[in-house]
């Protein structure tokens, strides 16, 4: 039997990295008797449903007592090398006293150790004099497990709700995605207004069917010129059609404008009357190309069950969120210009769903359109919260 003992870490990926790379039978993890049960039984749910490791083991040690830490672990070692097994020692993620021992007892009982780096998803082997590392056992070795974002979110002791976001798109709709990229030229073109015609298609031209029409006044409209080549320019797309404008006020009178179209589709309709929406959408195109699994609009369920009753989840909802090796990156977009206030709050929420569910290795993005200002660009670095602006030259 092939046995990995290791330092049980509060970062989750550093516990399991070793069984997504190797065919280990036994896991042993050594650790704080602090650390709460329920991390304890979804890291071994895990490394079961996973991994396919078939035992897992806690022992606790004390944080201070090196004398206490050395000899449990020497009682572990003793206990697996009487039975024939095979140890090898991970130090991924270690720390203080444990680490110590791990050293020590490495060298009296000629023990392989090994740690992987979580970011290059690469190995490093110690004391290769004295034992014969874990990488030369080529009955271990296996095709990694790969982490999509299910299986990520998962190992985080949480789940990727099946309830649908509120006027979620569909993404898999080619024809739906190759207009919004159009749409995003417009954006660009109008970013200055983008946010405040949106909320005009979505208040005074509002409508529960895919069919607009609404007298608009000046008094909502400072520029009917600009909004008028606007519209223009979204039919051009082909997101609206049969646009008809006409002018209904008298000579000498405040100007108001009969407006009416056809939103192309429903889907097309949400991205027009929510600003953020073509920002979301081209984000999730451009993360797409570079990452092993990519989703948009989500919701994750805290604990990882998710309850009929009405309420009873706690969930929040992401952006966009990507995968590549071991690290996921979580994505909030905003649309328009945000003062100090406005920029904080989704930072924290930012900050607060990447921590949870991403853990200390995962990027935080704010993707943007209008630059910050400096006092928050300041605050998102301090935050470790890249900012990340999109201009019409970027294309998927």
């Amino acid at each position: 039997m092939y046995v990995n003992i290791e330092f049980l870490d509060t970062e989750q990926i550093e516990n399991v990295i070793t069984a997504l790379h190797h065919k280990v039978d036994k896991t042993i993890f050594i650790g704080y008797e602090d650390v709460p049960e329920r991390f304890k039984e979804k890291t071994a749910e895990f490394l079961r449903d996973y991994c396919d490791v078939k035992e897992i083991v806690y022992k606790d040690v004390s944080k201070t007592d090196l004398y206490d830490i050395l000899q449990k672990l020497r009682e572990v070692v003793d206990e697996e090398t009487n039975a024939g097994n095979q140890i090898f020692f991970d130090i991924t993620g270690g720390e203080g006293l444990i680490l110590v021992a791990f050293g020590m007892l490495a060298k009296e009982y000629s023990l392989p150790i090994h740690q992987y780096d979580i970011i290059t998803d690469e190995i490093h082997e110690m004391n290769t004099d004295d034992a014969d590392p874990i990488s030369t056992y080529t009955e271990l070795k296996k095709k990694k497990v790969a982490l999509d974002l299910d299986t990520y979110i998962k190992m985080k002791g949480a789940v990727i709700s099946s309830k649908k976001v509120s006027g979620e798109m569909d993404t898999s709709n080619a024809t739906f995605i190759k207009k919004t990229e159009l749409l995003w030229d417009v954006l660009c073109d109008y970013k200055e207004m983008w946010n405040k015609y949106a909320e005009l298609l979505s208040g005074t031209l509002g409508t529960k069917t895919l069919y607009a029409d609404a007298i608009v006044d000046s008094g909502k409209v400072a520029d009917f010129v600009d909004f008028e080549n606007y519209l223009a320019a979204i039919q051009d797309t082909e997101s609206i059609h049969k646009l008809r404008i006409t002018t209904v006020s008298e000579e000498n009178e405040p100007v108001r404008k009969r407006i009416s179209f056809f939103y192309d589709s429903e889907d097309m309709k949400r991205c027009l009357i929510k600003a953020g929406n073509v920002l979301e959408l081209h984000t999730y195109q451009m993360m797409k190309k570079q990452s092993f699994d990519c989703k948009q609009s989500i919701m994750i369920d805290w604990d990882g069950v998710e309850h009929k009753e009405r309420g009873k989840d706690v969930l929040n909802e992401v952006d966009v969120i990507s995968i590549k090796g071991n690290v996921p990156v979580f994505i909030s977009c905003k649309g328009g210009k945000m003062d100090e206030g406005q920029a904080l709050e989704p930072m924290y929420e930012l900050s607060t769903v990447a921590n949870r569910f991403g853990g200390k290795y995962a990027q935080k993005v704010l993707s943007l359109v209008h630059p910050m200002k400096e006092v928050n660009i300041k605050r998102a670095e301090e935050m470790n919260i890249e900012l990340r602006y999109y201009g019409k030259e970027d294309k998927c």
